[in-house]
């Protein structure tokens, strides 16, 4: 997410660096845990930040975490590197 004020006007681009990946073998169906990791600290979930293994439900607290920075125009957490969250 990019956030800019030029002229005084607020302007929100959401973005995607095409980081992404299947959970799910498409010939066998077979699920399977990511251990990537990738993204803004700030934005990213804890598992990820922990390098823990994590499925696609992350994707809800990226969400949820743009979600409050848009309501109130400030990160959920200040904190800005991994190791800080």
């Amino acid at each position: 997410m990019i956030i800019e004020e030029p002229n005084g006007e607020l302007d929100v681009k959401l973005i995607d660096f095409n980081v992404s990946r299947r959970f799910r073998d498409e010939d066998t169906c077979t699920k399977y845990l990511m251990q990537t990791n990738t993204g803004a600290a700030a934005f990213t979930a804890p598992e990820v930040n922990n390098r823990e293994k994590y499925n696609e439900k992350i994707d809800i607290w990226g969400v949820g975490t743009v979600f409050y920075y848009t309501l109130f125009g400030q990160r959920p957490f200040p904190q800005t590197t991994s190791a800080e969250l």
